[in-house]
């Protein structure tokens, strides 16, 4: 084998293995954005029920306790 074909042939492999831990990461950060977005999107429904609830106490148009009879006002 000459020294040329030696060097293509490593060359080729580093390349490909390059490209396939480029790819590795740059899915690994979009699944991390992924599980982000729903973490948040969980808090926010939560603090939307909470928010929705204390209003509504607030103004008086729910006369249940907020807290299932926990904490009344």
């Amino acid at each position: 084998m000459s020294l040329f074909k030696v060097y293509t042939s490593f060359s080729l492999f580093f390349s490909v293995l390059f490209l396939l831990v480029a790819f590795i990461v740059i899915y690994d950060i979009f699944d991390e954005i992924r599980e982000f977005q729903e973490v948040i999107e969980k808090d926010a429904r939560k603090f939307e029920f909470y928010s929705t609830a204390a209003s509504r106490s607030i103004a008086g148009l729910d006369k249940r306790s907020l807290f299932g009879g926990a904490v009344s006002f």
